[in-house]
């Protein structure tokens, strides 16, 4: 059994658009959550990225949904609320380390879970010592 580790939007991203040059790497994360040996928390936030970036992308609505839909469903994800206290305080995360609200709020909820590691490709989350980024599955 494996350690919670948060599901940043990127390592989902960098899966569904196989043209990414992360994509092996975003590709064994994802497989190992379908496969039931990696547990991953993903928050609603993470959801509307999700849909907002690949929709950018020029990727269909319905490919999105489906996508998003079976991430979703998988017995290892645990998909959580953003409770609005956390929001108000990611406002000032955000300005503090110069990052957008989605990812100060992902820092905040990962403090509250408990939560030291996360799958995510974006380097920013290096600014936080409390916290480990990882590219690469970790089971």
């Amino acid at each position: 059994m494996s350690h919670l580790i948060y599901l940043d939007t990127g390592i989902f991203i960098g899966f569904l658009l196989k043209e990414s040059p992360e994509y092996r790497s975003c590709k064994e994360i994802i497989t190992a959550i379908r496969e039931q040996k990696q547990k991953v928390l993903f928050s609603v936030l993470n959801i509307s990225e999700v849909f907002y970036i690949l929709q950018r992308e020029h990727v269909s609505t319905d490919r999105i949904r489906k996508a998003i839909e079976e991430l979703a469903k998988l017995p290892y994800v645990t998909l959580i609320e953003v409770p609005i206290k956390i929001e108000l305080n990611a406002l000032k995360i955000a300005e503090k380390y110069n990052i957008d609200l989605t990812d100060a709020t992902t820092y905040l909820l990962m403090k509250e879970n408990k939560i030291k590691f996360i799958y995510a490709l974006d380097k920013h989350y290096d600014r936080f010592k409390d916290l480990q980024r990882l590219t690469e599955l970790k089971y």
